[in-house]
């Protein structure tokens, strides 16, 4: 499972689908694909398909599945506090360590220079509970709403919810 879109490769919608993990949280799955993932060893890495891998937005981070690289044609072998992936050939292809808590954790940081997304006022508005439009305005202006430009942002804007629940 993933939350990240851009690593989904053979992606599809799929119908909205609840998961509940083991601290009772429920995340959303909205979609499915195949992903390349980046398998530490040592001083290199190797790069391995997965089938099937479930897309969640609201994750953390991105979960692998022991089954999922078992079905990619891969051999997992877990020896003292080492999780060992082999291929077909039975060559050691990626070797990760035991954290202090016991998992098998893999830390990537995902960096990338991106445009940032156009946003209207008014969507805005709705997606972040119908706040004033001078509230929205001074949180682009300030920086503090990022990756995000703020388009028609002198446009006057109606809302007939805000009128609706403004109504005597």
């Amino acid at each position: 499972m993933s939350p990240l879109c851009d690593c989904f490769i053979a992606y599809q919608e799929i119908p909205l689908c609840p998961i509940t993990v083991v601290d009772k949280r429920v995340f959303y799955m909205i979609g499915v694909g195949d992903v390349v993932i980046d398998i530490p060893n040592g001083e290199s890495s190797t790069l391995i398909r997965l089938k099937d891998v479930l897309h969640a937005l609201d994750m953390g981070a991105t979960i692998v599945s022991i089954s999922r690289i078992a079905k990619a044609g891969f051999l997992v072998c877990f020896e003292g506090q080492l999780c060992k992936i082999k291929d077909l050939h039975d060559i050691v292809i990626g070797v990760i360590p035991a954290s202090d808590n016991g998992l098998y954790k893999v830390d990537r940081i995902y960096s990338a220079v991106m445009a940032p997304k156009c946003v209207e006022l008014a969507t805005m508005h709705r997606c972040l509970g119908h706040i004033a439009l001078d509230v929205i305005r001074t949180l682009f202006r300030s920086g503090t709403a990022e990756g995000m430009q703020l388009i028609h942002d002198s446009t006057p804007l109606i809302c007939n919810s805000c009128e609706h629940a403004k109504s005597t």
